[in-house]
């Protein structure tokens, strides 16, 4: 009877073995929607062999968007260093660097603190999302990616994310992590705009915060960096009420670019204050570059080390700045002729 006993007890334990991936698609996958894979697909992703994760994988075309507040829990999921989990999009779930109704679009709609995204667990990576929050008159304040319980080793990368804000009352955030005992997050290569208040907020650890490569536009600030000394790299700064909220940044700083005549910290090397950007449509939210923005090169960072763009284009030397990397007329990507620069 006892070997009996252990035996079944054996059975019941679950075994992992490589990645384990969850499809999400609008049909003929795991699942139709990401919130409710992230929900039921609880793991200890540790479990997995060293150097394996757990992926959720969406595809296909949209014509709807996944409503409601996704929360990747300490509770469900167990992660550490070795072990983590991936989000991301491919083929036409992916965005093209500007918003598409048609690619995948993770959307919260009116009500206090109705946040898009939650992250708790630790060595979380989101890849491509496109992350929308409403907000109307009189919504208290609230996060289109939050941070809570002190989730270490964090990327947020290659993602769109808007606010469609039409109230003053309060402020909206677009990537917040703001626990001062937080380390290792990494945001970059990433389009975000509309938030009244910040369009990311890095009030992190000793081990900071890796900002490089973004575009940020129409925020009150861009930058929040308060505590901790982020690095910041390569961002871009337009039509926002102010750059970075205070001069506490790292030494290794530079080469970003506002089109205002303040940064909001002491200029560092390659910065740019009073920028003149061209872009291939504004008024269309197309904030790709129709003529080089010149940068530093990053293939080689000692931080972060990357050598691509938003859309997954290769950069070249000289790397321009922000998400996007500046792509001549007559160009051919992924099988078709650029017509105008700024794909």
């Amino acid at each position: 009877m006892k070997r009996l006993i252990l035996i079944l007890c054996l059975i019941a334990i679950p075994v992992y073995g490589a990645d384990s991936v969850i499809t999400i698609c609008p049909s003929g996958c795991d699942y139709t929607s990401l919130i409710t894979a992230v929900a039921n697909e609880d793991m200890d992703v540790t479990s997995l062999d060293p150097g394996d994760s757990l992926f959720f994988e969406i595809s296909g075309t949209w014509s709807g968007y996944d409503q409601g507040m996704l929360t990747i829990d300490t509770a469900g999921y167990k992660t550490d260093s070795d072990n983590g989990i991936k989000i991301y999009t491919t083929g036409s779930a992916r965005h093209p660097g500007v918003w598409s109704t048609t690619a995948y679009r993770l959307v919260n709609t009116d009500g206090d603190w109705q946040i898009p995204m939650e992250i708790q667990a630790n060595y979380v990576e989101i890849d491509g999302l496109q992350i929308e929050f409403y907000r109307s008159a009189g919504t208290n304040r609230t996060y289109a990616i939050n941070e809570n319980y002190d989730p270490n080793g964090t990327t947020i990368r290659n993602c769109i994310i808007i606010c469609d804000d039409s109230s003053t009352v309060q402020g909206a955030i677009g990537i917040r992590f703001g626990l001062t005992d937080l380390d290792s997050i990494y945001i970059y290569i990433n389009l975000i705009y509309g938030f009244s208040s910040r369009g990311v907020s890095t009030v992190t650890g000793s081990g900071g915060s890796i900002v490089y490569s973004n575009t940020v536009a129409n925020c009150g600030v861009a930058y929040e960096s308060d505590i901790g000394r982020p690095i910041f790299k390569n961002n871009i700064v337009t039509e926002c009420g102010a750059g970075w909220s205070s001069n506490n940044v790292h030494d290794s700083t530079g080469y970003n670019a506002t089109d205002s005549a303040s940064l909001g910290y002491t200029a560092q090397t390659g910065d740019s204050v009073d920028a003149e950007y061209s872009f291939v449509n504004v008024a269309a939210k197309n904030w790709h570059w129709s003529s080089p923005f010149a940068g530093a090169d990053l293939s080689s960072d000692p931080f972060l080390a990357f050598t691509t763009d938003i859309d997954g284009q290769t950069r070249t030397d000289p790397w321009d700045r922000g998400m996007d990397e500046y792509v001549a007329a007559g160009t051919v990507y992924r099988g078709q002729i650029i017509s105008i620069g700024g794909n």
